[in-house]
């Protein structure tokens, strides 16, 4: 059993220099007996959906902290 999983979610966001655009958030969950609960999300990572979802994918697999997770996500950035 994996203690967390790591998902890409895609949503809405806005910011005044670019109007309305979508791009993927990286959410990671932890298992318990109750189900899945959210631990942390970061928004906005990319716009890529192929990035969001192979970053998920390696996040799950290698199972890095929570607390780690931006960490991550700005060494995984061009």
């Amino acid at each position: 059993m994996t203690p967390f999983r790591f998902r890409a979610v895609k949503q809405d966001f806005f910011n005044t220099a670019c109007g309305h655009y979508k791009a993927y958030s990286l959410c990671a969950e932890q298992q318990t007996p109750q189900g899945w609960i959210s631990a942390i999300a970061i928004p906005d990572v990319s716009c890529d959906p192929e990035f969001a979802l192979r970053l998920a994918e390696q996040c799950t697999r290698f199972q890095p902290s929570p607390t780690h997770l931006l960490d991550v996500v700005l060494d995984m950035l061009p």
